[in-house]
Protein backbone atom coordinates (compact mmCIF):
# COMPACT_ATOMS: atom_id res chain seq x y z
CA UNK A 1 0.00 0.00 0.00
CA UNK A 2 0.80 3.44 -0.77
CA UNK A 3 0.58 6.20 2.07
CA UNK A 4 -2.93 7.02 0.49
CA UNK A 5 -5.55 4.24 1.55
CA UNK A 6 -6.45 1.85 -0.90
CA UNK A 7 -3.61 3.17 -3.40
CA UNK A 8 -1.47 0.17 -4.44
CA UNK A 9 1.73 0.53 -6.27
CA UNK A 10 3.20 -3.04 -7.62
CA UNK A 11 5.33 -4.17 -10.62
CA UNK A 12 7.87 -1.65 -12.32
CA UNK A 13 6.63 1.66 -10.77
CA UNK A 14 7.53 -0.06 -7.34
CA UNK A 15 10.42 -0.43 -5.22
CA UNK A 16 11.63 -4.09 -3.15
CA UNK A 17 13.98 -4.33 -0.69
CA UNK A 18 17.54 -5.59 -2.03
CA UNK A 19 18.11 -8.87 0.25
CA UNK A 20 21.84 -8.13 0.35
CA UNK A 21 21.91 -4.68 1.43
CA UNK A 22 18.36 -4.49 3.38
CA UNK A 23 17.94 -0.86 1.67
CA UNK A 24 15.17 0.19 -0.58
CA UNK A 25 16.03 -1.30 -4.34
CA UNK A 26 14.34 -0.22 -7.68
CA UNK A 27 14.38 -3.46 -10.03
CA UNK A 28 12.12 -2.86 -13.26
CA UNK A 29 12.02 -6.45 -14.33
CA UNK A 30 9.32 -8.55 -15.96
CA UNK A 31 9.89 -11.46 -13.04
CA UNK A 32 9.66 -9.09 -10.33
CA UNK A 33 6.58 -7.43 -11.77
CA UNK A 34 4.90 -10.12 -11.92
CA UNK A 35 5.52 -11.49 -8.50
CA UNK A 36 4.42 -8.07 -7.17
CA UNK A 37 1.34 -7.71 -8.80
CA UNK A 38 0.46 -11.38 -8.26
CA UNK A 39 0.91 -10.81 -4.79
CA UNK A 40 -1.15 -7.97 -4.77
CA UNK A 41 -4.23 -9.42 -6.15
CA UNK A 42 -3.90 -12.36 -4.17
CA UNK A 43 -3.92 -10.37 -0.94
CA UNK A 44 -6.38 -7.59 -1.76
CA UNK A 45 -8.99 -10.37 -3.00
CA UNK A 46 -7.86 -13.78 -1.97
CA UNK A 47 -7.84 -13.38 1.68
CA UNK A 48 -4.42 -14.30 1.80
CA UNK A 49 -1.42 -12.45 3.11
CA UNK A 50 1.42 -13.56 0.83
CA UNK A 51 4.72 -11.18 1.00
CA UNK A 52 7.55 -10.35 -1.18
CA UNK A 53 10.35 -10.02 0.80
CA UNK A 54 13.03 -8.91 -1.46
CA UNK A 55 15.00 -9.35 -4.92
CA UNK A 56 18.76 -10.26 -5.34
CA UNK A 57 18.64 -8.50 -8.84
CA UNK A 58 18.96 -11.11 -10.54
CA UNK A 59 19.14 -11.05 -14.56
CA UNK A 60 19.91 -13.46 -17.46
CA UNK A 61 19.45 -12.75 -21.18
CA UNK A 62 20.78 -14.81 -24.45
CA UNK A 63 21.45 -13.00 -27.40
CA UNK A 64 21.78 -15.85 -30.22
CA UNK A 65 24.22 -18.11 -28.94
CA UNK A 66 25.68 -15.66 -26.18
CA UNK A 67 23.94 -15.65 -22.65
CA UNK A 68 24.93 -13.36 -20.02
CA UNK A 69 23.77 -13.60 -15.95
CA UNK A 70 24.05 -11.25 -12.85
CA UNK A 71 22.77 -11.64 -9.46
CA UNK A 72 23.39 -9.80 -6.30
CA UNK A 73 25.15 -6.67 -6.25
CA UNK A 74 28.10 -5.52 -9.80
CA UNK A 75 31.45 -4.14 -8.59
CA UNK A 76 30.54 -0.39 -9.02
CA UNK A 77 27.65 -0.83 -6.17
CA UNK A 78 28.89 0.53 -2.56
CA UNK A 79 29.63 -2.37 -0.17
CA UNK A 80 29.43 -2.61 3.09
CA UNK A 81 32.78 -3.07 4.57
CA UNK A 82 33.07 -6.39 6.09
CA UNK A 83 31.23 -7.65 2.23
CA UNK A 84 33.71 -9.78 -0.07
CA UNK A 85 32.47 -9.64 -3.98
CA UNK A 86 33.22 -12.44 -6.17
CA UNK A 87 33.21 -12.05 -9.46
CA UNK A 88 33.55 -14.95 -12.27
CA UNK A 89 33.33 -14.82 -16.03
CA UNK A 90 32.89 -18.14 -18.12
CA UNK A 91 33.59 -18.69 -21.94
CA UNK A 92 32.83 -22.10 -23.92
Amino acid sequence: MTNVQDIYAAGDCAESTNLITGKPAWVPLGSTANKMGRILAVNKYGGCSDRLDGVLCTMIVKVFDISAAKTGLTENRPLKKAMILNCCCSRK
